[in-house]
C-alpha cells in the first residue's frame, strides 16, 4: 500500500488530527469555520453554477410572466378600442348611406329647381307678351274712346 504524504496544514484542515494523535490543532492551524447560513460555499463549483443558472432561469421566467401580464392588460383596452372602432365603422357606413341618400335628394331637387326656372322663364315671357298686348289694346281703346 502506497502512502501519500499530505502536508500537515491539509491534514489538519480535513480532520487528520485524530490520525496524528492530536486533540486540538496547534495555534494558527485551526480548521476554517463555515457559516451555516452560507451554504453555497459547501457545494461544489459545478452545483453552484447549476443553481445560479436555475436562479437566472427562475428570474427570467418571472420577468416573462410579468411582461405577458402587462401585455395582456394592454390588450384589454385594445379589444375595447377595436370594438369601439367596429361600432364607429358601422356608424360611418350609416352616415355614408345617409350622405349618399342626401346627395341623390340634392341632385333631384337641383333638377326640379332647373325645371322650375325654365318654367318661370317661359311664364315671364308669356306675361311680358300679354302685358304688351294689353298695353296695345288699352291704347287702342283710349284712342277709340277719345274720338
Amino acid at each position: 500500500m502506497n502512502r501519500v504524504s499530505v502536508p500537515r496544514e491539509v491534514s489538519l484542515a480535513t480532520g487528520g488530527l485524530a490520525r496524528q494523535g492530536l486533540k486540538r490543532p496547534p495555534a494558527g492551524l485551526e480548521p476554517p469555520r463555515v457559516n451555516p447560513l452560507w451554504t453555497p460555499g459547501l457545494r461544489s463549483w459545478r452545483d453552484a453554477n447549476k443553481r445560479c443558472a436555475m436562479d437566472k432561469l427562475g428570474i427570467a421566467a418571472e420577468r416573462l410572466t410579468k411582461a405577458l401580464n402587462a401585455l395582456e392588460e394592454g390588450l384589454v383596452p385594445l379589444d375595447r378600442v377595436r370594438d369601439d372602432a367596429a361600432d364607429l365603422r358601422a356608424q360611418l357606413a350609416e352616415a355614408r348611406a345617409k350622405l349618399d341618400t342626401a346627395d341623390q335628394e340634392r341632385e333631384r331637387l337641383l333638377a326640379r329647381i332647373a325645371e322650375l326656372e325654365e318654367e318661370q322663364l317661359a311664364l315671364t315671357q308669356i306675361s311680358e307678351e300679354i302685358e304688351a298686348r294689353l298695353d296695345g289694346a288699352i291704347g287702342e281703346i283710349r284712342t277709340a274712346l277719345g274720338r
